[in-house]
C-alpha cells in the first residue's frame, strides 16, 4: 500500500475527514507518525490534496485547482459530462473557470449519482430529468433560477437555500417531503404524482402556477399566494380549500377530492373551475362572470344557478340532484352535458351554437333542438323515472299525455307500447290492459334524433314519502327550504300534509339584510352588523376620525363615539398658572408658569416683571359683547397713573389695546324673502333689511268666475313669490283688453291679498279702491287709472 502526505488547510476538510469522505476511494489510517494523515487512493488521484472547493471538500491539484475525478464525481456518465465543459480540457477547474458555467443539462442521459454538482455555485440552469438519481444536494447552488429534476427516484428535496429559483419541476418521483424556504422568487411549481402529505406555499408570494395534484394532500394553504393564477390540486384527499385571497386566480382545478364546499366568489378572474367528483351540496358561481369552462359533475347539487356566466362554452353538471337547468343566458355554450340528474325541463333555444348534448337519464318528457342545427354529437335517450297515473273508461285504461308534455307538441308523439293507441288530437292513449309502464318516441325537430321516454304508471298508495325533511330557515341573501317529503320513487315533493307541491313551491325567500343603528368597534375602524341570525355580513366598515387627542384624552370618533388613536402630548387644554407675584415699587414680579393640571406638565416659562415705578391705580372696564354693527370688549383694567392696560387687577399680565377689543360679528341675511303688500326684503336675525324693492308682477291669470259680471284674476310676484288676487269687471276687461293691455296690466283692482306670511295692509287705500270701481262710464275709468297710478307710487315710495 502506498502512502501519499495529506495536506489539510481548513477546517471544513478536517471536518470532512473525520466524517469519512469519499469512503469508496479513500481510508484514512493513523500512521506511526501521529502529526502525519495517509489516505488509500485511486490511481488517477495520486499526488493530489484533500482540501476544498466552493466551500466543500474536494479532491484538488497542488494549485487548488477541482480534480475532474471519481472522488469528485463518481458518476461515470456524470464525470464523463462535466469533462466535456468549457474548462475542463486539462481535466481540472479553476475557481473562474467553473463560475463561468452557468447551465448543466444531463436529460434522460443515464445518471444515477449527481454528487459535484455542488462545486457549480454559479449554476442558474439544472436538468436531470429522467434519471434515476435518489439525492440530489442542491444547496449550494445558490444562484439557480430552473431546476428541472422531475421522473426520478428522489424521496426528499430541499429547496429552502435556493432563493433565487423561479421554476421547480419535480413531478413524477417519489417525494414525501419538499422542503421550501422564503422562495419569494419562485413563480411556477409542479410537484405532481408523488406522495406528500402535506404543502406549504405560504412561503411562495411570487407564485403564478402550482400543479400538485396526484399526492396524498389533506390540507393545502394558499391564502398568501395572491399572485396564484394557475392551480390543479385534483386526486389528493383535501376536505377544504379556502381560495378566498387569490383574487388572480384564472383555473382552478379541484377534482377528484372530498370537499364538501368551496366558494369562489372573491375569483372574479376565474375562467376554468373543475370540481367535479367531490361531495359538493352547492355551488355559486354568480360572481364568476368571467367563466368559460364549468365541470361540477359527480357531486350533489340540488341547483346550479348559470345566469351570470355568459361567457360559457363548456358545462359539466352530470351525475347530480338537479331538478331544473337555465341556459337561456348561454348564447355561446358549445358543450352541455347534464345527464343524470332530475330535470324535467329544458329550453336550449338560445343555445344556437351547442355542438355537444348529452341530457340522458333526467326526466325530461318533450324537448326542442329545432333550433340547434350545429348539434353534431348527442345523446338523448333514457328519460325515465317519470310517473303518471291512468284511468280506466269503457274497459279500456287511458292516460293523459297532457300531463307529460305541453298541448302544443302533442303530435310529436309516438306510442311504442303493443295493444295501445294515441290521439294526439286529444292526447289520450288507450290501453288494452294497465301497463306497469310504457314508452314513447319524442320527435325533437332533428332527423334522426327522437328521445326516448319511458314512463311508469303508480298510483297514490304507491309513494314512498320517506321521513319529513325539517325546514331549512332563509338567510340573508339566501333561500331557505319549506319542510317537506319527497317520494324516493317518483322524486316528487309533497308538502306536510302529504299534498303534492312544485320544487318552486319549497322556496322560502332569502332575508335582506337589516343593519343595526350601533357601530361595532376596535382600535382602528368602526362599522355596523346585520342583525339577523346568522349573518355576519359587515358594512359601514371606515377608520375612526374626527375628535382632537389631548394629553390626557385620545380623540373621539365623531361617527362612533369611541376614543382612538394617540395621546396629544403636546395638546393642553386645561391649564393654569403658578407662581405668579405682582411687581411692586421694591421688588420684581414675575408673570408665573403656565402648567397643565391634566398631565402636571410645566407648558411654559414665566416671566419676570420689572419693579415698578409706581403702584398701579387700576379702573375695571367690564366685559361688553359685540353685536352685529358694533364691537365689544374682553374685561381689562386700566391704571390710571400710567394708562397701561391689564388682564387681572393684580398689574402682572400687561396687554395691548388690540387684545381688548371683540370684533362686530357683521350682519348675517338669510336667502329667503320676507314681504308685505308693498315690497319685498332679505332680513337679519337682528332685524335689519337689505334689498328693499317693490314687487315685480307677472301677467294676471284667471282662477275662477265669482258671478256672471266678475271674474278673479291672479298675479305674483318674480322675485318673493307674493300672490296678489284681485275682482275684475268681465264685461269692461273684455271690451279693452285688446285696445287698453297695457292699462289694465298696471289697474288695481279690487285686491284679495293672500301673503303666505302676515303681512300689513292698508286698510284705507283698499276701501277707497273699492268705492273707485262702483263709478261708471268713461269718467270712473280714467279717474281708476289714475287713481291706481298713484297708488302704485305711493308704495314705491313706502319701499324706500
Amino acid at each position: 500500500m502506498k502512502k501519499t502526505s495529506i495536506k489539510i488547510v481548513s477546517f471544513i476538510t478536517a471536518v470532512a475527514l473525520a466524517a469519512g469522505f469519499g469512503n469508496l476511494f479513500f481510508s484514512a489510517e493513523e500512521s506511526e507518525n501521529k502529526n502525519e494523515v495517509s489516505l488509500k487512493i485511486s490511481a488517477a488521484c495520486e499526488n493530489h490534496f484533500f482540501d476544498s472547493f466552493a466551500n466543500r471538500p474536494a479532491c484538488v491539484n497542488e494549485n487548488g485547482n477541482l480534480h475532474i475525478c471519481e472522488n469528485n464525481f463518481p458518476d461515470e456518465i456524470f464525470r464523463e459530462y462535466v469533462s466535456g465543459l468549457v474548462g475542463a480540457e486539462d481535466d481540472y477547474f479553476t475557481e473562474d473557470e467553473i463560475t463561468d458555467i452557468h447551465t448543466v443539462n444531463v436529460e434522460a442521459d443515464g445518471v444515477s449519482d449527481l454528487r459535484g454538482i455542488e462545486y457549480f455555485t454559479a449554476l442558474t440552469l439544472l436538468n436531470c430529468a429522467s434519471n434515476q438519481i435518489s439525492e440530489l444536494d442542491v444547496s449550494n447552488n445558490t444562484e439557480l433560477i430552473t431546476l428541472y429534476c422531475n421522473q426520478n427516484n428522489l424521496t426528499a428535496l430541499d429547496i429552502s437555500k435556493n432563493l433565487a429559483l423561479k421554476t421547480l419541476d419535480c413531478f413524477l418521483n417519489q417525494l414525501k417531503e419538499l422542503t421550501l424556504g422564503e422562495n419569494h422568487a419562485l413563480t411556477s411549481l409542479d410537484c405532481h404524482y408523488n406522495s406528500l402529505t402535506e404543502l406549504d406555499l405560504s412561503s411562495l408570494s411570487s407564485l403564478n402556477l402550482a400543479q400538485c395534484y396526484g399526492n396524498r394532500l389533506t390540507k393545502l394553504n394558499i391564502s398568501s399566494n395572491s399572485a396564484l393564477r394557475n392551480l390543479r390540486c385534483e386526486d389528493n384527499q383535501l376536505t377544504e380549500l379556502d381560495a378566498g385571497n387569490n383574487t388572480s386566480l384564472a383555473y382552478l382545478r379541484c377534482e377528484r377530492n372530498k370537499l364538501t364546499k368551496i366558494d369562489v366568489s372573491g375569483n372574479t378572474s376565474l375562467e376554468g373551475l373543475f370540481c367535479n367528483n367531490n361531495m359538493l351540496t352547492e355551488l355559486d358561481i354568480s360572481k364568476n362572470t368571467a367563466l368559460i369552462n364549468l365541470d361540477c359533475r359527480d357531486n350533489q347539487l340540488k341547483e346550479l344557478n348559470v345566469k351570470n356566466n355568459p361567457e360559457l362554452t363548456l358545462i359539466d353538471c352530470s351525475d347530480n340532484l338537479l331538478t331544473e337547468l337555465n341556459t337561456n343566458n348561454n348564447v355561446v355554450l358549445r358543450d352541455l352535458f347534464c345527464s343524470d340528474n332530475l330535470i324535467t325541463h329544458l329550453n336550449l333555444k338560445n343555445n344556437v351554437q351547442l355542438s355537444s348534448l348529452d341530457c340522458s337519464m333526467n326526466r325530461l318528457t318533450e324537448l326542442d333542438l329545432s333550433d340547434n342545427r350545429s348539434l353534431i354529437s348527442t345523446t338523448l335517450s333514457p328519460q325515465n323515472n317519470i310517473t303518471v297515473n291512468a284511468y280506466k273508461h269503457n274497459g279500456l285504461w287511458l292516460i293523459d299525455i297532457n300531463d307529460l308534455v305541453s298541448s302544443k307538441n302533442l303530435d310529436k308523439i309516438m306510442i311504442e307500447s303493443p295493444n295501445s293507441d294515441y290521439n294526439p288530437t286529444t292526447g289520450i292513449a288507450y290501453f288494452m290492459e294497465r301497463p306497469s309502464s310504457f314508452t314513447y318516441s319524442y320527435d325533437t325537430g332533428l332527423s334522426i334524433r327522437d328521445m326516448t321516454v319511458t314512463v311508469r304508471l303508480i298510483r297514490d298508495e304507491e309513494h314512498d314519502y320517506g321521513t319529513l325533511i325539517p325546514e331549512i330557515p332563509a338567510k340573508c341573501e339566501q333561500e331557505g327550504q319549506k319542510a317537506h317529503y319527497e317520494c324516493s320513487i317518483c322524486h316528487k315533493f309533497f308538502d306536510e300534509n302529504r299534498k303534492e307541491i312544485s320544487a318552486s313551491d319549497l322556496i322560502i325567500p332569502a332575508l335582506t339584510h337589516t343593519v343595526k343603528e350601533e357601530w361595532k368597534f376596535n382600535d382602528n375602524y368602526h362599522w355596523r352588523v346585520c342583525s339577523n341570525d346568522g349573518c355576519d355580513e359587515i358594512f359601514d366598515i371606515s377608520p375612526h376620525e374626527g375628535g382632537n387627542a389631548t394629553c390626557s384624552e385620545k380623540a373621539i370618533c365623531s361617527i362612533c363615539k369611541t376614543e382612538y388613536g394617540e395621546f396629544e402630548l403636546d395638546n393642553h387644554i386645561n391649564t393654569e398658572i403658578i407662581g405668579a407675584v405682582a411687581a411692586t415699587e421694591e421688588k420684581d414680579g414675575y408673570t408665573g408658569d403656565i402648567w397643565c393640571k391634566d398631565c402636571n406638565k410645566k407648558i411654559e416659562e414665566g416671566k419676570i416683571i420689572a419693579k415698578l415705578e409706581h403702584a398701579h391705580d387700576m379702573v375695571k372696564t367690564e366685559a361688553r359683547a359685540a353685536t352685529h354693527e358694533e364691537d365689544g370688549n374682553i374685561e381689562y383694567f386700566t391704571c390710571l397713573k400710567c394708562g397701561g392696560l391689564f388682564r387681572d387687577e393684580t398689574g402682572i399680565n400687561k396687554i395691548t389695546p388690540e387684545v381688548t377689543i371683540i370684533k362686530a360679528t357683521g350682519h348675517t341675511y338669510k336667502e329667503e324673502y320676507k314681504y308685505d303688500e308693498n315690497c319685498h326684503w332679505q332680513e337679519c336675525d337682528c332685524g335689519k333689511r337689505t334689498k328693499t324693492e317693490a314687487h315685480v308682477f307677472g301677467d294676471w291669470t284667471t282662477i275662477e268666475a265669482a258671478d256672471a259680471e266678475n271674474e278673479i284674476r291672479e298675479r305674483k310676484c318674480e322675485i318673493c313669490s307674493y300672490e296678489q288676487t284681485a275682482t275684475f269687471p268681465a264685461a269692461d276687461y273684455e271690451e279693452n283688453k285688446d285696445n287698453n293691455q297695457s292699462t289694465l296690466e298696471n289697474q288695481n283692482p279690487q285686491e284679495n291679498d293672500k301673503p303666505s306670511k302676515p303681512a300689513n295692509t292698508d286698510d284705507s287705500s283698499v276701501s277707497f279702491f273699492t268705492i273707485l270701481f262702483v263709478l261708471n262710464g268713461v269718467v270712473g275709468s280714467v279717474l281708476t287709472i289714475v287713481f291706481l297710478i298713484t297708488i302704485n307710487d305711493k308704495k314705491r315710495k313706502d319701499c324706500k
